[in-house]
C-alpha cells in the first residue's frame, strides 16, 4: 500500500524553509526512501541529515530531516514525517482543527507552555492549521548539567 504524501512532504519542507528563516541561494539535496511503502522523492535542505524507521509492527513509517545544531543552543531544527495505514473501519474522521487540539494539548503538559497564537493558512495549495506555543524543555537530554530553555515551536496539520 502506498501512502500518497508528494504533497505534504513538499509543503511541510516550505513551512521548515520559512520557519529557520533560511535566505539567500539555499542548495539541496534529493532524498528517495528506501522504504517501498512511503515511496516518496523530495529535495531536502543540503547539509541536514535524514533517518528513516519504523514504527513496531509497521504501524507508521517516519522519515526526519535534522540540520545542524546552531552554536549558541543545543537544539536543532528538523521536519518530521509520518504516515500510517489507514483503517478499514468506517467512521467520521477529525477535522484538522481537531487534530490540531489533540497535538497541541500534548505540548500543554510542558512546564510554563501557553499557545501564542492559532491560524488557518494555506500551504502549497492545501488547507492548514497552524499554531505557535511556548513552553520549557531541557536543552540537553541525559544529563545533570541539562538547564530549562524557552522554546517556541510552530505546529502545522494539513489536511
Amino acid at each position: 500500500m502506498k501512502y500518497g504524501l508528494n504533497k505534504v512532504v513538499l509543503s511541510l519542507l516550505i513551512g521548515v524553509i520559512i520557519m529557520t528563516s533560511c535566505a539567500g541561494n539555499i542548495k539541496y539535496e534529493k532524498y528517495s526512501s528506501s522504504d517501498a511503502e512511503l515511496n516518496i522523492t523530495i529535495e531536502y535542505i543540503s547539509g541536514w541529515n535524514y533517518r528513516q524507521s519504523r514504527g513496531a509492527n509497521s504501524s507508521y513509517v517516519q522519515v526526519q530531516f535534522i540540520g545542524p545544531k546552531k552554536e549558541d543552543t543545543a537544539l536543532s531544527p528538523y521536519m518530521s514525517v509520518s504516515a500510517r495505514r489507514e483503517s478499514k473501519v468506517k467512521f467520521k474522521p477529525l477535522t484538522i482543527e481537531a487534530m490540531a487540539e489533540s497535538l497541541i494539548s500534548g505540548r500543554m503538559k510542558f512546564q510554563d507552555s501557553k499557545v501564542l497564537s492559532k491560524f488557518n493558512t494555506t500551504i502549497n495549495g492545501i488547507d492548514a492549521v497552524g499554531t505557535k506555543v511556548q513552553y520549557k524543555a531541557l536543552d540537553k537530554l541525559n544529563t545533570r548539567e541539562a538547564k530549562s530553555i524557552p522554546v517556541i515551536e510552530y505546529i502545522y496539520m494539513l489536511k
